[in-house]
Order: C-alpha cells, then sequence, then structure tokens
C-alpha cells in the first residue's frame, strides 16, 4: 500500500498563486500583442512578465512538500525543499524512517532549541510529529503545513497497530 500526502496549506497557497499566475499568462498571450518575433522583442518586459507567471507556478507545484508511506517496502519517504549542504544531520537521519521500527508517534512542538538539537533544517513553523523508534531514539518530522486530518492519517498509517509486517 502506497500513499502520498501533499501538504495542504503549501497546495492551498500554490493553488492561489497559480490561479492569479496563469491568469494573467492568458491575459498576456490573449492580448495578441507577443505573436511574433519582433513584437517579442518590442514588448520584452510582457515577455517577461508571461515567463514568469508560467515558470514560477510550474516550480512551485514541483517543490510541494509530501511524505511517501509504502508499507509494502516498509518505507516512509520525505521531500522539503532544503538547503542539501546545511541540512546533512535531518537527509541522513530524520527522513529515512522504516514503518516497521515505530514504536509510537505523538505530536510535538519544538522550541528553538529544541529545533537546533533535534534537527538541522530552518522550518518557519514548529509543529513536528516525533517518531520513537524500538530502538530507543526518535526522529522529528516537519508537519506544520499538514492539515489536522492528513497528520491524523499518517499517525495511523504508521503506527505498529496499522503495520502488519513479516
Amino acid at each position: 500500500m502506497k500513499k502520498t500526502f501533499i501538504a495542504f496549506y503549501d497546495a492551498l497557497l500554490f493553488s492561489i498563486m497559480a490561479s492569479i499566475m496563469w491568469t494573467i499568462a492568458i491575459i498576456i498571450i490573449s492580448s495578441g500583442q507577443i505573436n511574433n518575433f519582433s513584437s517579442c522583442v518590442q514588448n520584452w518586459p510582457l515577455v517577461v512578465a508571461f515567463a514568469i507567471c508560467v515558470a514560477v507556478p510550474v516550480t512551485l507545484l514541483l517543490s510541494l512538500q509530501k511524505i511517501t508511506i509504502d508499507l509494502s517496502c516498509d518505507k516512509v519517504r520525505l521531500f522539503y525543499l532544503v538547503n542539501f549542504k546545511k541540512n546533512k544531520l535531518d537527509i541522513n537521519s530524520n527522513w529515512i524512517i522504516y514503518p516497521s521500527e515505530i514504536e509510537n508517534i505523538e505530536v510535538v512542538k519544538l522550541s528553538k532549541e529544541e529545533k537546533r538539537k533535534y534537527t538541522s533544517a530552518k522550518f518557519l513553523f514548529s509543529k513536528y510529529l516525533k517518531v520513537n523508534l524500538k530502538f530507543g531514539h526518535s526522529k522529528y518530522i516537519y508537519v506544520s503545513h499538514y492539515s489536522n486530518s492528513q497528520i491524523k492519517k499518517i499517525i495511523k498509517l504508521l503506527t505498529p497497530k496499522e503495520n502488519h509486517f513479516c
């Protein structure tokens, strides 16, 4: 069973921005001012605005936060757009999770000091899932951009009662 959760608040912000920007792009293209190369050169600010209105939503779509839970492969994949050189601690430890090793999960809010101690990513908000593992340590998953119902579904999928591993 494979289930992907896209951060609700990121998707909401993306849809608002994309609808505004794609509407502007449609207005620019339908105005008829950039229909051939010479008119594109003369109206270069419109061409740049059109390119931005198309490129920004596509980039945002590709960078939405998501959690993919694949119970058949015993893997949880976490995708966040972060600086990979500065966030080696999270990439190598917090973002590699095997559901068969999970003991329990709880929602926590980390203070700035706790964020520095347990994570290396610089996220804006402080809502995390604290995943306690059978072998004694904990991992922290950033979930501030997910809705409460998404968080409950993620916890339900990852709790040991729901997992039936061989």
